[in-house]
């Protein structure tokens, strides 16, 4: 299906915009990235663009953002079994940072049943997010297991300690998660596959950069973070 725009429109302005047609140092245009190998390369064009270096991150400080990106990657091309559209920006005046994952694979109940009971997208979606839960198949990983059923609860909880925000879109659902609160809406219009979108704002994931990523890691898969932690 073709969409038409008004060339004079905001609207048309803003595809061109993420589509990469305009200059900027704030945008990681939309990409699409088929399958593992090209993850590595999108993550590191992401903290380039994103002038992490700017903000006076070390390496180490920097693998959280190659974490999440490579997470929700991962997530869309082994689990949804399809390529993934992705985009970033970042927005100075608000010190912000959005990521946003797109695909159009098998969607998070159909993974999910695999290997868990659930009745409903919103149900599967809520079960993913939970800690030690994962519909990959075997095959996906072989002895390699990578903390299988680890990515997204680590993204919500480092979106939550960086008073971000998460929505999680598959089916007939979308799934909101804050720092203090869930909120699920049903859509009339069905998505095939899987929308992740993540934002948070830098100067609050500061707070989880002070301990590092592999101490942040640790604690979260090995002890779990109390909830008065930060």
């Amino acid at each position: 299906m073709d969409i038409k725009l008004d060339p004079l429109s905001r609207a048309s302005t803003y595809s061109r915009y993420i589509l990469g047609y305009f200059d900027t140092e704030t945008t990681v245009p939309i990409r699409t990235v088929r399958n593992r190998a090209q993850i590595d390369k999108f993550t590191q064009e992401l903290v380039v663009a994103m002038r992490l270096d700017e903000m006076e991150l070390d390496v180490e400080d920097q693998e959280f953002f190659k974490y999440i990106i490579s997470e929700l990657l991962t997530n869309a091309i082994d689990h949804g079994q399809s390529s993934a559209v992705v985009s970033a920006q970042r927005f100075p005046n608000l010190n912000e940072i959005e990521i946003a994952v797109v695909d159009t694979g098998l969607g998070f109940f159909h993974t999910i049943k695999r290997k868990h009971e659930v009745n409903s997208p919103s149900e599967a979606i809520k079960l993913a997010v939970q800690k030690n839960i994962s519909g990959a198949i075997d095959y996906l990983y072989g002895g390699a297991q990578r903390n299988v059923g680890m990515g997204l609860y680590v993204i919500s909880r480092i979106v939550k300690d960086a008073e971000g925000f998460m929505y999680i879109v598959s089916d007939d659902s979308i799934v909101k998660y804050t720092s203090s609160k869930e909120e699920t809406m049903i859509i009339k219009n069905k998505w095939q596959g899987a929308i992740v979108m993540v934002r948070f704002n830098l100067k609050s994931f500061t707070k989880v950069l002070e301990y590092g990523f592999m101490t942040y890691m640790k604690m979260i898969i090995e002890e779990d973070i109390e909830e008065e932690f930060f």
